[in-house]
């Protein structure tokens, strides 16, 4: 005969396999590779008047060298209706949270794979954290990214979610834009 105690801790039992097949605790690094400021490299807050508002993209790279596959949900751009954001932080202000994308469109990282993640950074970010009026050097060295899983996501999928941890890489491609109809 089955009692309440036995009944009971294989409930409890099934319940901790099930959570710890959702959320994992492997790490995945989110290296920065470029980016991209849509306005000038010589530009000057001081000197120069632009009119349009400045945006920055942030493309993180994230390599899978572990044997799993994982799924990276984002609410993003492009329609994919996740949970999961990425905030960014500056010494001036804490939990901005801006727009992303899937550079390839694709959620589910396989084992060996690799995917990118632009983060984009709007006017109204770039001034809520301070760092509006700098280069995209000094804005990329005041800034954290964090990665945020909400917990409705984690049903989405059978694949593990990995945390990430961005880092800048020492080969970042920096790209400025210049406005259409300015010359040089």
């Amino acid at each position: 005969m089955i009692t309440n105690k036995e009944v009971y801790c294989a409930l409890f039992i099934f319940i901790a396999i099930t959570l710890t097949g959702c959320q994992s605790n492997m790490e995945l690094p989110a290296e920065l590779v470029a980016v991209v400021d849509n306005y000038p490299l010589k530009y000057n807050p001081a000197n120069s008047h632009i009119e349009y508002s400045r945006k920055i993209n942030v493309v993180f790279k994230i390599k899978n060298m572990s044997w799993r596959n994982f799924f990276i949900p984002i609410s993003d751009e492009r329609g994919n209706k996740y949970h999961s954001f990425i905030k960014v932080s500056s010494p001036t202000n804490h939990n901005v949270i801006v727009g992303a994308y899937y550079w390839q469109n694709k959620s589910v990282l396989n084992s060996g794979d690799s995917i990118s993640i632009c983060v984009r950074l709007m006017e109204s970010h770039l001034r809520d954290l301070g760092v509006y009026d700098l280069p995209p050097r000094d804005v990329i060295k005041r800034m954290s990214f964090e990665y945020v899983v909400d917990v409705n996501d984690l049903k989405e999928s059978d694949y593990l979610i990995p945390k990430l941890k961005f880092h800048i890489s020492k080969n970042v491609k920096y790209i400025y834009q210049e406005p259409e109809g300015m010359c040089g």
